[in-house]
């Protein structure tokens, strides 16, 4: 295969792995058992942060309202269990628009409905990289996400003889 034939064939599968992570996030969206690849999982926690940036950051500062809230993100993807904070901007206060305000409405919503989900593909992330899904309750002690997000780092770990996720270490016997 030649360089060029090479670098569509990558470049065409880059384009639709987001639309493949997506479809595979919200199609497993309620589900705790299985795996989320590495990719599922990014592609949604970067999704997230884009929705999140353009909604309290960018359009209210287009708009003219003031922005004095941080952009932050957790390992569930939400701003809720949030505690590692990306950037800050801070406008002067009390200007309020109604494009401003209707983001404000918008971004909530999006925590809300994604809240759940956000959940599930951690838990399915951990499976992936062989950990169970109780590692996530790190996520509600002071430094948890940032280890948590660590632990979703992982790489995907082969699943065990007896289908259950989990690598289980074998010993031989004499």
């Amino acid at each position: 295969m030649s360089n060029v034939a090479f670098i569509r064939k990558a470049a065409l599968s880059t384009r639709h792995s987001w639309s493949r992570a997506m479809g595979a996030f919200f199609e497993n969206a309620y589900r705790l058992r299985g795996r989320a690849s590495r990719s599922e999982y990014w592609w949604w926690m970067g999704t997230n942060v884009l929705v999140l940036l353009l909604l309290w950051v960018v359009i209210p500062l287009l708009s003219g309202a003031s922005v004095g809230r941080p952009l932050r993100v957790g390992p569930f993807g939400s701003a809720i269990f949030a505690d590692v904070s990306l950037f800050e901007i801070v406008t002067e206060p009390g200007v309020h628009t109604l494009a401003g305000d209707v983001c404000a409405w918008l971004s909530a919503v999006w925590i809300v409905l994604t809240l759940l989900p956000g959940i599930t593909v951690l838990v399915r992330r951990l499976h992936d990289s062989g950990l169970s899904g109780w590692w996530g309750w790190l996520a509600i002690v002071p430094f948890g996400q940032v280890v948590v997000l660590i632990l979703a780092l992982r790489r995907s770990r082969p699943t065990s003889p007896n289908g259950s996720g989990f690598t289980v270490a074998s010993s031989q016997s004499a």
